[in-house]
């Protein structure tokens, strides 16, 4: 009775010590964890060793848990292992090496062809420039976090009033949580370029003012339209910005992959 109370509780301290100091999820492994345990299950009759049992799951897939957000962590920011980095460097040869350095190098300014006349030439100009206070542009002060829509931008959107663009806001929320999660370029896509670039606009805005929030897998590169239940404060999100390019290339792309499948569901409406 010692000896499988001991494998339990052994498994258990484990498995907490590295979640509580959060070390490496990965330096166990699961399954050979429930193979330690495996064999004592059906020898279990005391209610306290039952509860170990449960409890070794339980903490078991707790760390599954963490593997997977360590995984998902390590992807958003595309980590590579330094070893593994290491030994991709150590397969290359000179050439290659110094081909991807080329590529890579960026550098500020080159002196080469530099002649004591242009560096007369240059530092004439800079000193002709305005000073940076006199250069730079000043904003007004704005009481809302986002600021406030023009009459002429509504207009141009074809909209009346700006209570006639939160109400289409409203709308377009409502839509979105009655369908759930909605992959971004579906949702935005029109066979008409200009219905696109309305609807993606109206995304960017309920994205602003925290309607719904966007979700991208740097993997896939697939974006995800998430809508909130109800209007978040900013204080409650983790924000980042995302920056999406729309151009008449991208239409004619996103018309080519969704294109055929809006004919499909309209042939079956």
């Amino acid at each position: 009775m010692t000896d499988r109370r001991e494998v339990f509780e052994r498994t258990i301290q484990l498995i907490r010590e590295i979640i509580e100091k959060n070390l490496d999820p990965f330096q166990v492994d699961v399954i050979e964890l429930f193979e330690r345990i495996k064999p004592y299950v059906r020898q279990l009759k005391d209610p306290d060793e039952l509860v170990l049992d449960a409890e070794a799951v339980y903490e078991l897939s707790s760390l599954i848990i963490r593997q997977e957000d360590w995984v998902k962590h390590r992807t958003s920011l595309l980590y590579i292992d330094p070893l593994m980095a290491l030994m991709k460097i150590d397969a290359l040869s000179k050439k290659e090496l110094a081909e991807i350095f080329i590529k890579s190098w960026h550098p500020i300014i080159e002196r080469e062809q530099l002649t004591e006349d242009a560096l007369r030439v240059g530092i004439e100009y800079w000193n002709t420039l305005l000073p940076l206070s006199e250069r730079t542009l000043r904003f007004g002060e704005t009481t809302g976090l986002f600021g406030e829509i023009d009459e002429e931008t509504l207009l141009r959107m074809g909209f009346m009033s700006k209570e006639e663009f939160e109400r289409v806001l409203e709308e377009e929320w409502r839509r979105i949580k009655e369908l759930g999660q909605v992959d971004y370029w579906a949702y935005i896509f029109d066979k008409d370029y200009d219905r696109t670039l309305r609807k993606a606009y109206i995304i960017s805005f309920l994205s602003s003012y925290r309607y719904v929030t966007l979700v991208h897998d740097p993997i896939s590169g697939e974006i995800t339209i998430v809508p909130f239940e109800e209007k978040k404060r900013l204080d409650e999100l983790d924000t980042k910005s995302l920056v999406i390019t729309i151009d008449h290339q991208k239409w004619l792309e996103m018309v080519k992959k969704y294109g055929k499948e809006e004919e499909g569901r309209e042939r079956n409406s």
